[in-house]
């Protein structure tokens, strides 16, 4: 029997969080939501996540703090991250790059590019190998 996949959206828009959980619900995947960074990073923690939704401007420790907080743990940086937000600059993505995303996606999200990236992400991920910045090999 396959795993059902395990993803975490993170978002301190209520509605945010509503609307990707409507998208995602169909997909069987197990969903888990938190509002802000300091509970995603206990989620990230203490589940066994394969993907996060992480949306950048929030209240408190925003996005860009979270993810490289997954990304700098031996135990979760090779989870994926998927940047969702309102901010569609050039600076925006490299900045998100640098912190360790490995996708940007600008709202509102179009579903089945959503959908798409998604699959795609928890399809390539491999907890057990290398990060994506030791995947170097010969360097």
């Amino acid at each position: 029997m396959k795993k059902e996949k395990t993803i975490l959206i993170v978002d301190d828009e209520v509605k945010n969080v509503r609307l990707l959980r409507a998208i995602l619900t169909k997909e069987n995947y197990n969903l888990i939501s938190s509002l802000n960074g300091e509970d995603a990073l206990k989620i990230v923690n203490s589940n066994s996540i394969d993907l996060v939704l992480l949306d950048i401007m929030m209240f408190g420790m925003n996005g860009y703090t979270v993810c490289e907080k997954i990304k700098n743990n031996e135990e979760t940086r090779n989870i994926p991250v998927l940047m969702l937000t309102v901010l569609t600059g050039k600076e925006d993505r490299i900045k998100a790059m640098k912190a360790g995303a490995d996708y940007f996606m600008s709202k509102p999200v179009v579903r089945n590019e959503l959908l798409d990236r998604v699959h795609s992400l928890i399809s390539h991920a491999n907890p057990g190998g290398p990060s994506r910045t030791d995947s170097c090999g010969n360097c």
